[in-house]
C-alpha cells in the first residue's frame, strides 16, 4: 500500500484552489466596495441628522436634560 499523494494529485488540488480563488476574490472585492459605499451613505445621513438637531436647537434641549 502506497503512502502520500502523487504529484498529479497535488497539482490538481492546486489548480482547483486557484480556480475557486479567481472566482471568489472579485466577488469579495465587490462586496467590500458595496459596504464602503453604504458606510459613507450612513455617515452622511448621521451628519445631516446631527446638523438638523443643531439648527433646530434640539441639541441644547437634550444637553439640559442630561445635566
Amino acid at each position: 500500500m502506497k503512502k502520500g499523494f502523487t504529484i498529479i494529485e497535488l497539482i490538481f488540488v492546486i489548480v482547483i484552489i486557484g480556480i475557486l480563488s479567481s472566482i471568489a476574490i472579485p466577488k469579495l472585492s465587490a462586496i467590500k466596495n458595496d459596504a464602503d459605499t453604504l458606510s459613507n451613505v450612513l455617515d452622511k445621513r448621521a451628519d445631516a441628522i446631527n446638523q438638523a438637531r443643531i439648527d433646530s436647537g434640539m441639541d441644547k434641549i437634550n444637553n439640559k436634560n442630561n445635566l
